[in-house]
């Protein structure tokens, strides 16, 4: 055991060149434009991994942890780190944002501080109507099945934002859809429950729009 952390010590310093930790920067923001309609999630790519803090005494490394992520003054969640520490994950809102073009910060929990410049444009909201969905057939209860959601109006195909999902009856999973592909979104769901008629799905959008699917019967797995 210790001649393998000794060979991980000597990888990461070499790597390094020096015990100071190397300064980072960000390399780019995705995407680099919302409207105040959408939250979308965010990737932050740096140009190089985190830098990794070596414990001596627990023979162990470890990423040195993110404090936080900052746009226009707001501090955004990290919800996961990437690519073995080269990309960091996050959930923007663009309706708690100002509209403009802001820097994306990036700080360490040992101090250190990058910036992107102009990294991130908030745009005005999306001249949209509501959505709908695509008629849904009769399904089976814990079976997957593709839905169909779509926005409508002016700017329906500039909307690239995620919706919140969930059933009239029983868990619906997942309970956040993925990212809408110039304004449709195509999303493999499956909803937990006894079985039965008259479910239907709901989706809510940032802006708070609510729409419901038509109703459709969930039968029980066959025996």
């Amino acid at each position: 055991m210790t001649r393998r952390w000794t060979s991980v010590f000597v990888l990461l310093l070499s790597a390094c060149g020096s015990s100071e930790l190397p300064v980072l920067s960000i390399a780019s923001v995705t995407p680099q434009r919302i409207s105040a309609s959408e939250c979308v999630r965010m990737t932050v790519q740096l140009d190089q991994a985190l830098p990794v803090r070596l414990d001596y005494g627990n023979g162990s490394a470890k990423l040195v942890d993110v404090a936080r992520v900052g746009i226009a003054g707001q501090d955004i969640p990290v919800l996961g780190i990437e690519e073995q520490g080269r990309r960091l994950v996050t959930d923007v809102s663009g309706r708690q944002l100002p509209q403009g073009r802001h820097d994306v910060s990036l700080t360490l929990k040992d101090g250190q501080q990058v910036v992107l410049p102009d990294a991130l444009e908030v745009t005005a909201p999306l001249v949209l109507e509501t959505f709908r969905f695509d008629p849904i057939v009769n399904q089976i209860r814990q079976e997957p099945f593709t839905v169909t959601i779509r926005a409508t109006g002016e700017d329906a195909a500039l909307f690239q934002g995620w919706v919140t999902l969930r059933s009239n009856r029983g868990d619906l999973r997942p309970t956040r859809s993925a990212p809408f592909q110039q304004g449709v979104l195509t999303q493999q769901v499956t909803i937990e429950d006894t079985g039965g008629n008259n479910v239907f799905i709901l989706m809510t959008d940032c802006e708070g729009r609510t729409v419901n699917s038509n109703e459709f019967r969930l039968d029980s797995r066959a025996p």
